[in-house]
């Protein structure tokens, strides 16, 4: 049997730690923005020592073969920008002119040429993928406890459209929910609140938001109701008891100032007695 030597055993160890090389492409799960806006995608590569030797970026819908970066086989080439040119393992990027059917899981993925002790190796890397979500703006209208949120999507999946007073969420049984579907395929989410009197008192502010699933909160509006309701009056004990303490205080400073004047009085106009009519023996 031959022998092997230490050196070869040392080039082995080094290919096989070669094959068990970590290439990551991280992206953000969640984005949304506004009809018109811009959002960016953010997707950056991290990986091991070996020597790179190329690497190709591309983003496209996860569904399906439609390519929006680069710019060679993108279907929005004038939308997308890249972001940090500068960073070469960074492949972020800018959408802009959202529309409401640009609502769509995008995908980040990296070819890489990488040489290294295991030789050249080509890899595809691909990240989870970032849910976009576009909207149309919140519309709220009101009439006393009567509230009604409006917006505009291209999907209902996993959205709901809540009410909140006072940075609290407010579960309310009479309601109505409806999505009426758009010739263009999108769709309205109407939501219709009756609010409780003891929860609308004077002028109260009240917010909609449109909230996904995941955990993401998308968009919200803010509404300044003027409610009739009337709610219990709390009676603020510690400054009824504060006000009567000192009112009974200063009742007694008083009377103790009249009952020392008195007596002054009195003192000064008891008579003196004549000491010459009396003779003593």
């Amino acid at each position: 049997m031959m022998g092997i030597s230490v050196l070869e055993v040392v080039f082995f160890l080094l290919n096989v730690a070669g094959t068990f090389s970590e290439y990551t492409v991280r992206q953000d799960p969640f984005v949304s923005g506004l009809v018109g806006s811009t959002v960016d995608f953010h997707c950056d590569l991290t990986f091991d020592e070996e020597t790179l030797i190329r690497l190709n970026p591309y983003w496209k819908k996860k569904q399906s073969e439609v390519y929006i970066y680069p710019s060679e086989i993108s279907k929005e080439k004038d939308r997308v920008k890249e972001i940090n040119k500068s960073v070469l393992t960074d492949f972020s990027i800018s959408f802009s002119n959202l529309k409401l059917n640009d609502t769509e899981t995008y995908l980040c993925y990296v070819s890489l040429v990488i040489g290294g002790n295991s030789g050249y190796r080509n890899i595809l890397s691909y990240g989870n993928g970032t849910l976009l979500f576009v909207h149309g703006p919140m519309q709220m209208e009101s009439n006393n406890s009567e509230i009604m949120c409006k917006i505009q999507v291209q999907t209902i999946e996993n959205v709901n459209l809540n009410l909140e007073s006072g940075n609290q969420q407010l579960v309310l049984t009479n309601e109505s929910y409806s999505h009426v579907l758009n010739p263009d395929g999108s769709y309205w989410i109407i939501r219709n609140f009756t609010v409780p009197l003891e929860k609308c008192v004077g002028n109260t502010t009240f917010k909609c938001l449109l909230q996904h699933n995941s955990g993401y909160n998308i968009t919200n509006e803010t509404i300044m109701v003027p409610c009739s309701g009337t709610s219990k009056i709390r009676h603020p004990i510690l400054l009824y008891s504060l006000l009567l303490g000192t009112t009974f205080f200063i009742l007694l400073v008083v009377l103790l100032i009249y009952w020392k004047s008195r007596r002054l009085v009195i003192t000064t106009r008891r008579p003196k007695m004549n000491m010459a009519r009396y003779k003593f023996p």
